[in-house]
């Protein structure tokens, strides 16, 4: 349901590219604890699954930036990111 009040639109979507962004980064940062916990804690039974889960970890944290530029409205604008002067701080995808 979208509201205007004012003339200001209040209806602000976040759309599936967000969710999955969220979603990637903990799976990521998950595979990354498994992986840290076989060759750094030397527990014995995640020995298997360390290398596995420290390239699962590198790989998505590789592919969620790209979910980010595909939520912007404008993605050839993404370097606007990465200027300071665009930077606003109430923005999710510029702290993302």
């Amino acid at each position: 349901m979208n509201v205007m009040v004012y003339n200001v639109f209040h209806g602000i979507e976040w759309g599936n590219y967000v969710a999955f962004y969220f979603y990637f980064t903990g799976l990521s940062a998950g595979t990354f604890i498994i992986s840290s916990m076989a060759t750094v804690m030397g527990i014995e039974k995640y020995k298997p699954l360390a290398k596995y889960a420290a390239l699962l970890a590198f790989l998505l944290l590789t592919f969620v930036p790209f979910l980010l530029v595909a939520d912007l409205g404008q993605p050839l604008r993404f370097w606007h990111l990465l200027v300071p002067k665009y930077f606003h701080v109430t923005s999710v995808l510029a702290w993302g």
